[in-house]
């Protein structure tokens, strides 16, 4: 897959965010401004696709401290 999951949540494309959660991606990796997919999808009003990613387990960076 070629996508992050960073890069599927911020173009709002939810079947590819469950496709990277199918294959077993890591939906809590931090990017570089240390934020999550959950934070990234939270900061850009994309409540469907956090709401996804807190089902298959999705925090935000301050949830994983």
């Amino acid at each position: 897959n070629n996508f992050t999951i960073w890069q599927a949540v911020t173009s709002g494309n939810l079947n590819l965010v469950l496709s990277i959660i199918e294959s077993g991606g890591n939906i809590n990796i931090l990017d570089a401004a240390k934020q999550t997919a959950v934070d990234i999808a939270k900061s850009l009003g994309k409540d469907e696709i956090e709401r996804v990613l807190r089902q298959y387990g999705g925090k935000s960076a301050h949830e994983l401290k």
